[in-house]
């Protein structure tokens, strides 16, 4: 599976957008309802821990609610150093643009005020 797919059931899902915890709820419930095999709160590092992780494809999903830009930034890049990750999906409601790759590893973003009602 590729991450057109994965990115096609984030852009499909309304989420609610009071929590990250409550977009977590409704993101893992998407994927179950999709058939995507997914983790929750991966370590990538002793101090890096990605939101979720679809080990078939090695993409990880940061979901970020009212967050500054650069520090949204700072985590990306440091998640994409890790071998275990090919490809990162933002899902956020903050306004950010992100480089298209980031450390050589393609790099995605879907706003989730688009998504949700």
């Amino acid at each position: 599976m590729s991450v057109e797919p994965v990115i096609k059931v984030l852009m499909g899902w309304q989420y609610d957008l009071s929590t990250e915890a409550a977009m977590h709820r409704g993101l893992a419930h998407a994927f179950t309802l999709a058939g995507i095999a997914h983790r929750q709160e991966v370590s990538l590092t002793e101090h890096d821990r990605i939101d979720f992780y679809l080990p078939d494809q090695k993409i990880g999903i940061e979901v970020k609610l009212s967050c500054a830009a650069r520090q949204i930034y700072r985590q990306i890049e440091r998640y994409t150093e890790s071998d275990e990750i090919t490809s990162i999906i933002l899902l956020t409601n903050t306004a950010v643009g992100l480089p298209t790759h980031i450390n050589g590893k393609p790099v995605y973003v879907v706003h989730a005020g688009m998504c949700s009602l």
